[in-house]
């Protein structure tokens, strides 16, 4: 008996990319404790090129968007993972302040994956009416624009 050989490729951990039999391409790729995340397209570059996004930001250590990550959850993960141990202390605790104070309560309940600049003016027209600088707001802009950028 032979040993199945794997198709040349992609190796273990590297996630998949295949054709469904309705013809939409798809890749999946394995997280943490044994959940998979599938991603979709309309080809396989597309899906190849989402893919090697989603395995770039997993050895990031970045957790994948899905529509369950809220806004709230990927914050906290981005300000303990990326701007903690990365920035110094005082751009750390400017960042999570304005995360706490004004993002959270505003738009943390949104999907990440559904997030979109109707939120972020929300944001801004409820510092603007609490009466908060312009220095203030752009200050949240500054923190959220780093945090999406990774996103």
């Amino acid at each position: 008996m032979t040993a199945a050989r794997r198709p040349k490729g992609r190796g273990n951990g590297e996630g998949s990319v295949y054709q469904r039999s309705d013809g939409k391409w798809c890749a999946a790729v394995s997280l943490e404790r044994g959940n998979r995340k599938v991603l979709y397209g309309r080809t396989r570059k597309e899906v190849a090129d989402k893919l090697n996004d989603a395995l770039r930001d997993a050895k990031r250590g970045l957790p994948l968007p899905s529509g369950r990550l809220t806004t709230a959850k990927y914050l906290t993960d981005w300000l303990e993972q990326t701007v903690k141990p990365s920035q110094k202390p005082l751009t750390y605790e400017k960042y999570d302040q304005v995360v706490r104070t004004h993002i959270k309560p505003a738009i943390g309940s949104v999907p990440l994956a559904r997030l979109g600049p109707e939120h972020v003016q929300k944001v801004q027209a409820a510092m603007a009416d609490k009466g908060l600088s312009v220095a203030t707001i752009n200050g949240m802009r500054t923190a959220l624009s780093a945090a999406l950028s990774q996103a």
